[in-house]
């Protein structure tokens, strides 16, 4: 699967290259995970039994997973791991792009917000971790 930022129609980021092989290429995503929060109210009545829960909508999707990038040195792993987070764009569409049979299907997180991105490197080698909220999927 492959995982793109589209910032504007005409900018995007790739997140995530999927299969693709070879150096300054985001290999994965690995670790993949996605859960869909509503906002609810919680009423407690006085002397009742039980609370009552409603559904007040609202729908926060998340979105998680991880890539690795593999760099020809240590000084340029290093270089990109600490300049990363900083220059990527937060903002966007994050389209979800997976290929079957020659068929391509794309699912769409709207208004999405990559808030959070970590990188750690172990020699030539970086894992880049991005946690991002959205509303719909489309």
């Amino acid at each position: 699967m492959k995982i793109l930022l589209k910032v504007t129609p005409t900018l995007e980021r790739v997140l995530a290259h999927g299969s693709e092989r070879g150096d300054r290429l985001h290999i994965g995503p690995a670790n993949l995970a996605h859960s869909s929060n509503i906002q609810t109210q919680i009423v407690q009545p006085l002397r009742a039994t039980y609370s009552i829960a409603k559904n007040r909508d609202g729908m926060q999707t998340r979105v998680s997973f991880s890539v690795n990038v593999t760099f020809p040195d240590t000084q340029e792993a290093e270089t990109y791991a600490l300049n990363y987070p900083n220059t990527l764009e937060r903002e966007g569409e994050v389209w979800f792009v997976s290929r079957l049979n020659e068929v391509e299907t794309v699912k769409k997180l709207l208004v999405a917000v990559i808030d959070n991105v970590t990188t750690s490197q172990f020699g030539v080698n970086i894992t880049i971790n991005y946690s991002i909220v959205g509303g719909q999927f489309s």
